[in-house]
């Protein structure tokens, strides 16, 4: 009896330490000649435990009318990297992938109640620490690339307010646009860290089911697996 109690203790209190938990995402979004593609960072406890995911490129397949985006995960345990395990994937997005998935979105939006209230409160636990958006725009000549510049702006300063509209900005934003008169170009490397107590996100779930109404939503194929992967490599 003694040891059951003991364990349920150490239950307690492990749930609570991944409550208070602060999970960290970071996002790199990168589009410059080569160097091309969108990384997600996530990581708990200084790094302890980490788990990343690079987009190296978008790829459109003409036969089949498809959206070809090449994955690599990479699971970290610990410091030590014997203990990480990559993987590689290939998924192919087509147009009744992005339309299904619409429509599951608008079949869950309809059995909770008050489910944009719910999504606001968790938002606005979300901490901005980190936000740098770069821009490279030239369009050949000086008259249009200063209208570019300043089409440039009035969007970043939009994007900008309307995410500390949703989100709790932690930070001064680093934002500049380079200009290219005589050449072509559009460019851009994005970076934003984002922080969140992981209890925060049990919280919002536990509202979901709880202002749950009409049953089980009627979704096409698995929910949130629409998408058929093929992995091409794995290692462990």
């Amino acid at each position: 009896m003694k040891w059951l109690i003991l364990v349920l203790v150490l239950l307690f209190l492990l749930f609570i330490i991944i409550c208070i938990s602060k999970l960290t995402i970071y996002i790199i979004i990168n589009n410059q000649k080569e160097h091309d593609y969108i990384k997600i960072k996530l990581s708990m406890w200084s790094g302890l435990i980490r788990y990343n995911v690079k987009l190296p490129n978008l790829q459109f397949d003409e036969e089949s009318n498809q959206v070809v985006v090449k994955e690599e995960r990479q699971a970290k345990a610990g410091e030590e990297s014997t203990s990480a395990s990559s993987k590689e994937s290939e998924t192919k997005i087509s147009k009744e992938d992005a339309k299904k998935s619409i429509f599951n979105v608008k079949e869950i939006m309809q059995h909770v109640v008050h489910l944009q209230k719910i999504v606001r409160k968790f938002l606005k636990r979300i901490e901005i620490t980190k936000l740098i958006w770069h821009s490279d725009i030239g369009v050949g000549d000086a008259a249009s690339t200063g209208k570019m510049i300043g089409l440039g702006w009035s969007l970043k300063g939009f994007l900008v307010g309307l995410l500390s509209q949703f989100l709790s900005l932690k930070t001064d934003p680093d934002l500049l646009i380079t200009p290219h008169f005589q050449s072509k170009t559009l460019q851009l490397r994005l970076e934003c860290m984002l922080r969140f107590r992981i209890g925060y996100a049990l919280l919002m779930g536990v509202r979901v089911l709880k202002y749950w109404k009409g049953g089980r939503p009627k979704l096409f194929g698995r929910p949130f697996r629409m998408f058929k992967k093929q992995d091409v490599n794995e290692t462990a």
